[in-house]
């Protein structure tokens, strides 16, 4: 098997770009393209976006979120887990970023899915959690 290199674009050391500063932009091309919204494409946004939010990158995580979000809305028509885990992962975000007023609607809006879709189980422990730390009553 030939191997092909790569053409990405080089810094200024000679180093290539890292696939964690350049998914954002690239996600947004895809999406303006017309790009595929599958179930995977979708998980594998918020992987990257979790990545972002963990490697202190919250804006570019929440920017990208909120773009996922959308999609996984337009999917499920905003009640199904895709909606229900990307909410969870923006309110997260924007709770590392300081901005609790703003977590809360997502935080709420995905316990509120996750209680419709499985009524018999305790609802997400990570909203559970990010609730009670912002003192709130869970009903």
């Amino acid at each position: 098997m030939r191997k092909v290199p790569l053409s990405a674009p080089k810094d200024s050391a000679g180093n290539p770009p890292d696939a964690f500063e350049i998914m954002p932009t690239a996600e947004s091309e895809r999406r303006a393209a017309g790009g595929d919204d599958s179930d995977e494409v979708l998980a594998a946004a918020g992987v990257l976006a979790d990545v972002l939010r963990r490697r202190g990158k919250r804006a570019e995580a929440g920017v990208l979120l909120i773009s996922v979000l959308a999609a996984a809305d337009a999917k499920d028509g905003g009640g199904g887990r895709p909606s229900m885990d990307r909410a969870l992962q923006l309110g997260l975000c924007l709770l590392a970023q300081g901005r609790p007023a703003d977590a809360i609607p997502y935080l709420r809006r995905s316990l509120d899915i996750a209680t419709r879709l499985f009524p018999d189980r305790d609802p997400t422990g990570a909203v559970r959690s990010a609730l009670r730390g912002l003192g709130l009553d869970l009903r």
